[in-house]
């Protein structure tokens, strides 16, 4: 009587092979990856840029150029903190990483150009529009990671996904200094291998996000917010009304503040210690970033 009972509900659980997680599926695998090759880039360019656009001054003048690169990739996060909420709901998240990572690709050409023309505004342009970019890219992949994860997988996918980045900082440092150095003055020596690294590494990226599963809008009805910078104040309101997640924004905020810091420091106490090239810089960016990890 049991042996009919269980061939006529079907295979018993022992024999059930078990769902394959998600973290391993190409919709994630996809996500990560594509991360990962954007903060590659992101930090190849932004060194890069840095180490070139010293060229274009004198040495007193390069704790500013520091500086100022580094507020032109951070600036956009600030600005379009809101607009960029707004596209990860209005619109399929996937949709908004492919468009990011196109937009990628122009401008890494746009940098190339900026070398060609020897113009250090332009390629400080090109800098900031990469921030931007990168603000835009932000809310997308982190809001796409409990579309395609489990509800038990998403602290370890999270865990996975900084770990990765962490490392593409480390590598994106390491190749933007080495470029530097090999670029010369103004960036004119080996501007193809310039191209082909930062357009390369674009278009690699964007291949990878195609992978990405499509899902659909969380909010296809949201409007755009025409205030934004009122809007952001609006949101900095709200969270610090949400008493223990306002007071972990501050411990981020401090923490990664810290870091930036640190960095910008590093490549000056580099230089006054006698390294010549932007790559001799690279071993105390990474210990400084093996202690973040």
């Amino acid at each position: 009587m049991s042996t009919t009972a269980t061939s006529e509900a079907g295979p018993s659980a022992s024999n059930v092979e078990p769902e394959t997680s998600n973290l391993w599926k190409p919709g994630f695998q996809g996500l990560l990856w594509t991360n990962w090759l954007t903060a590659i880039n992101d930090n190849i360019f932004r060194w890069f840029v840095i180490g070139v656009g010293k060229t274009f001054v004198g040495p007193e003048y390069y704790g500013q150029i520091l500086m100022f690169g580094t507020v032109c990739f951070v600036l956009p996060y600030i600005l379009f903190a809101s607009p960029a909420g707004w596209l990860a709901d209005r619109f399929s998240k996937r949709q908004v990483i492919v468009a990011c990572k196109i937009a990628e690709i122009v401008i890494m050409a746009l940098g190339v150009i900026a070398l060609l023309c020897q113009s250090l505004f332009l390629l400080m342009a090109a800098v900031f529009f990469m921030g931007a970019q990168s603000a835009l890219f932000a809310p997308s992949k982190v809001g796409t990671i409990p579309e395609l994860l489990g509800e038990n997988e998403i602290s370890k996918g999270n865990g996975i996904f900084n770990l990765a980045t962490l490392s593409a900082v480390v590598i994106g440092m390491g190749i933007g200094g080495k470029l530097a150095d090999v670029a010369g003055q103004f960036g004119q020596e080996n501007v193809w291998l310039t191209a082909l690294v930062l357009v390369g590494v674009a278009t690699l990226g964007t291949a990878v996000s195609l992978l990405i599963k499509k899902l659909p809008a969380a909010r296809p009805s949201a409007n755009f917010p025409v205030n934004f910078p009122g809007e952001n104040v609006a949101d900095i309101a709200n969270l610090f009304r949400s008493g223990p997640l306002f007071r972990v924004a501050l411990g981020v905020i401090f923490f990664w503040a810290i870091a930036s810091f640190a960095q910008l420091n590093i490549d000056i106490f580099a230089e006054q210690s006698g390294g010549i090239t932007e790559s001799e810089r690279t071993p105390l960016l990474v210990s400084l970033l093996l202690g973040v990890g």
